[in-house]
């Protein structure tokens, strides 16, 4: 969230005399920021009303490229631009807040949060003070990332975008006035090259967060300040831009599944609306208005706030979006928040006697809560909290919650690939292919410990991607993984390896779930009859060529998952800590578990026996005997990771379904 226009009036009465031009836009652009950070917060606590108010930040970021440029561009031409004058009055806009937000999400997460948890979010703060949020957010994006509501801190990826923006912008104006290219025309290109870039990143995530990709909005709010358009129908224009800024953010995306598909519509609107600036009377009455400018003035703390309050009621509710009722009364907060810091606490220093002593203060203090928020994370969150009494349960579950779930063993091999494990372990003539989605690789501490013992007579192969099974037709293209590929990645491992079995393993009962199916030509409707109908015929046209090419197939059979095996499930919340939840580790029903994959057992067992292939069940292993899966082994230590993942300490020592397999 970059600077409103008080920002420029202020630096303006501090650093020249002399009158910027750009500061004519003052009240209507405080206006737009307000319906810009509404969209924001109004998507974030009403996501299935507000479907595209994510298109708020697209607008702050032509609102950013604006007025940046202007500013340094009218500085430049007064011959008093400053560069660390520049830097000195970005750090005072935007330090202040923002050292107050990281330091009261940072430590009330030690008291809410588990190790883990306040682990993630040490990492998080260190981010955020660094100003490179989007860049470690993009890094960690993949199937076990945790859920967005889960990161207090996840909203400071576009204060990441806008401050690398202005690590690098100041140099290259001054740079492009030194050499005569500071005209709109250059920028206009830069633009659209930068457009074309973000339209060929074919990985959402990189779409999302990268710079590059998010710099030709910067880019379009800098065209329109070295343009300076004269309009000649400002209220036509103004209409035109606040109409093409609402439809984004009202109506769903253009391109269904393209998340980002409309920033051009709000992008433009943004544009048109701030070309159309004071003479339009439509901007005048509605954006300059008394309301829209207070909360276009308080619109960066608001920001700020308001997810952290959104994201800790998430927590706490274990996941569960807030009521609407208690959404409201957090934004309600939020604002009370936003108006305190801006007015008690931003204002004073930002506007003090002594800048230069500020600047400097807010640096250190900024520093500080890096280091803070690496030393949590390097300590794993600060873990001593629940030393003693019933805190050693709780350390037990905090080690289980996503334990080394897509971690290799000590000997494999291993190689990634846009998301996909390659591995491999075992030197064995007979080559065993283990192929499957994510519940297929937490196996491999079984196969290590065979290994280990000099019990594995194969070579052992693994290929598994995040939500893909091999199965042609799959249309599921994820932000971290194309599972379309999945297919052709099967058919090279065939062509390079002489594999005698193949094991085919995923969360059988969540396929084909959302994504559509295509089948003889035809893709069905995601939820229709047709399209289950589809996606198993497809792997029945996989067995039967495998077992034609002389392959072994086996399928392991669907996996007990409960939400009661999560061990983040096991913990009671509340605002003052966690506790130990009443029913701590409880089991769940065999019955239960076995009418869950009733259906896919089924098509799998039908599908085995046309074929001659094998069935691999995993329950008795799982689950032991008597009439209850019981969601702890040992001294109450949690099987699963999550919940359906084994943890390898589990896997290693009491999985032997498919040890045969491995044994001749």
């Amino acid at each position: 969230m970059g600077p409103t226009s008080s920002d420029i009036s202020g630096d303006q009465r501090r650093h020249t005399s002399q009158p910027i031009s750009i500061t004519h836009y003052r009240a209507e652009i405080d206006g737009l920021r307000a319906l810009a950070v509404l969209a924001v917060l109004l998507f974030h606590a009403f996501p299935q009303t507000v479907r595209g108010g994510y298109y708020g930040v697209d607008v702050f970021f032509v609102i950013s490229g604006f007025l940046i440029t202007g500013i340094i561009d009218a500085r430049l031409a007064a011959g008093n631009f400053s560069f660390s004058a520049f830097y000195g009055a970005r750090i005072r806009r935007l330090f202040p807040a923002l050292c107050l937000v990281l330091t009261a999400v940072l430590g009330y997460g030690c008291i809410a949060l588990l190790p883990s948890e306040l682990s993630r979010l040490g990492a998080d703060t260190t981010a955020g003070a660094s100003f490179v949020a989007n860049l470690w957010l993009w890094h960690q994006a993949d199937y076990f990332d945790r859920a967005s509501s889960a990161k207090p801190l996840l909203h400071l990826w576009s204060l990441g975008v806008e401050e690398q923006f202005y690590a690098v912008w100041p140099l290259a104006m001054w740079l492009l006035v030194r050499t005569g290219r500071a005209k709109p025309s250059w920028l206009a290109a830069l633009t659209a090259a930068s457009f074309a870039a973000a339209c060929l990143t074919h990985e959402g995530t990189a779409r999302f967060y990268s710079p590059l990709a998010r710099m030709w909005e910067l880019w379009a709010g800098a065209t329109l300040a070295l343009g300076k358009p004269r309009l000649t129908a400002p209220d036509a224009t103004a209409a035109a831009g606040l109409l093409a800024i609402l439809t984004a953010i009202v109506l769903p995306d253009v391109l269904p599944g393209v998340t980002g598909s409309q920033a051009p519509l709000a992008v433009l609107g943004a544009v048109a609306v701030i070309a159309a600036g004071q003479k339009g009377a439509l901007n005048r009455r509605l954006l300059a208005s008394r309301p829209a400018v207070a909360i276009g003035l308080i619109s960066y703390p608001l920001y700020l706030w308001h997810w952290p309050l959104l994201s800790y009621a998430y927590i706490l509710r274990r996941g569960r979006a807030p009521a609407p009722f208690l959404a409201a009364m957090l934004l309600l907060a939020s604002a009370a928040l936003a108006a305190a810091t801006y007015f008690y606490f931003e204002r004073k220093l930002r506007f003090g006697r002594q800048p230069a002593r500020t600047t400097r203060a807010l640096v250190t203090a900024m520093a500080l809560l890096g280091v803070a928020g690496a030393g949590i994370f390097a300590s794993g969150g600060w873990p001593m909290r629940f030393n003693g009494g019933a805190g050693l349960d709780i350390a037990a579950l905090n080690d289980a919650i996503g334990d080394g779930v897509f971690t290799p063993t000590p000997d494999m091999q291993v190689q990634r690939d846009k998301g996909f494990i390659d591995a491999r372990i075992g030197r064995g003539r007979r080559r065993v292919l283990f192929i499957g989605d994510s519940l297929l690789f937490p196996y491999g501490p079984r196969v290590q410990a065979l290994f280990s013992a000099g019990q594995l007579n194969v070579t052992a192969l693994f290929l598994t991607g995040p939500s893909c099974l091999p199965v042609a037709g799959l249309e599921r293209r994820l932000a971290f993984i194309d599972c379309t590929s999945m297919p052709q990645r099967l058919q090279r491992v065939l062509q390079a390896e002489p594999i005698d079995t193949i094991v085919i393993g995923g969360f059988w009962q969540g396929y084909p779930g959302d994504s559509p199916i295509s089948r003889g030509g035809q893709t069905f409707p995601v939820g229709s009859a047709a399209n289950v109908a589809a996606f198993w015929g497809n792997l029945q046209d996989l067995t039967q060529t495998l077992v034609h090419d002389g392959h072994h197939v086996a399928f392991i059979l669907c996996s007990p998952n409960a939400p009661e095996f999560d061990p983040a499930a096991m913990v009671k919340r509340s605002l003052t800590g966690v506790t130990i939840a009443h029913g701590f580790g409880g089991g769940v029903a065999k019955r239960d578990i076995a009418a869950g994959c009733a259906a896919s057992n089924g098509h799998l067992s039908a599908i085995a026996s046309q074929y001659g292939a094998t069935v691999l069940n995993p329950v008795a292993d799982i689950c032991g005997p008597g009439p209850d899966c019981p969601a702890l082994f040992g001294s109450g230590i949690p099987k699963y990771a999550d919940d359906k993942h084994l943890r390898p300490i589990f896997v290693r020592d009491h999985i032997h379904f498919f040890d045969q397999i491995l044994d001749h």
